[in-house]
């Protein structure tokens, strides 16, 4: 905001905010400090919330910024998952000699088999896990989830027991959010499959961009969430099941969550038809 002050020579305070203010701000952002397009909407979404909290404690009374033409849309970009294929080739790379990436390694398929963000795997002890009274032999995990406030009950599957019985039926204890990122992208890159070069669409200073990466590049801790909610939806799971777990509320934005592309959702709907009683001639 100072360098937007500066660029325009405009003092702004509350009073200020009104569209064509946003007009000037997102023209700002976009030609020169050459920002995405999401990037952008951040910052508006940041204003918003700076001159509601401010009018309710009484510092003004704009209702401009309210209008729709304040808007900060966003765009869905590119984001990777892990299919099947490619976590069971993580779960099976033997990191033995090295229990420093075996931590990470084993932590990051829990976020894959549960959806839960790093943040509550953080918080997640002994005290979370509880048979099912009708079942003793099945395990559940039971959270309120740190970002929602949601309760979110999740089933312990055999791979997690596998992880848990390696570290005395608790999880491997997490390391810091940025050197767990790191450490992940020095695993997956030992494996081939996520050496593949990826493409990345996105918009930056108003105009398509497409870059080229590594896969393994782009994965960090978030990828685990996703990969959970999209396997389980190519699995054919019922999405409220899965929105159950994750904790989202609206289909609308479990589905800008997922990653599927429009062959693996073709492939979804001719696997249901064929499973499907179709009428046949007498």
């Amino acid at each position: 905001m100072q360098k937007f002050e500066v660029e325009t020579r405009k003092k702004i305070d509350f009073n200020a905010i009104d569209i064509e203010f946003y007009s000037d701000f997102v023209h700002f952002l976009e030609t020169d400090l050459l920002l995405a397009k999401n990037s952008i909407a951040k910052y508006i979404r940041t204003v918003r919330t700076v001159m509601n909290e401010a009018k309710e404690n009484g510092y003004h009374n704009n209702n401009k910024f309210k209008s729709r033409k304040f808007a900060a849309p966003t765009e869905l970009t590119t984001a990777v998952y892990l299919n099947e294929k490619e976590l069971n080739e993580l779960y099976c790379l033997d990191l033995s000699n090295n229990p420093r990436l075996e931590k990470v390694r084993d932590l990051f398929i829990i976020g894959c088999f549960t959806g839960l963000r790093f943040s509550d795997l953080q918080q997640v002890t002994t005290k979370n896990m509880q048979p099912d009274p009708k079942n003793p032999n099945d395990l559940y995990l039971t959270i309120k989830q740190i970002k929602t406030k949601k309760d979110v009950t999740i089933p312990i599957l055999t791979v997690l027991k596998e992880i848990l019985v390696k570290y005395d039926n608790t999880l491997p204890k997490p390391i810091s959010n940025q050197k767990t990122n790191l450490f992940l992208k020095e695993i997956c890159q030992m494996l081939p499959v996520l050496n593949e070069n990826t493409e990345i669409e996105f918009t930056k200073a108003g105009a398509k961009v497409y870059e080229n990466y590594r896969k393994y590049e782009l994965i960090s801790t978030h990828t685990a969430r996703r990969s959970f909610a999209t396997n389980a939806y190519l699995a054919g799971q019922q999405t409220l099941n899965i929105m159950a777990i994750t904790g989202h509320s609206t289909e609308k934005s479990f589905n800008r969550y997922i990653r599927v592309t429009p062959l693996e959702k073709a492939r979804l709907f001719k696997l249901h038809e064929e499973n499907r009683n179709h009428l046949k001639a007498v």
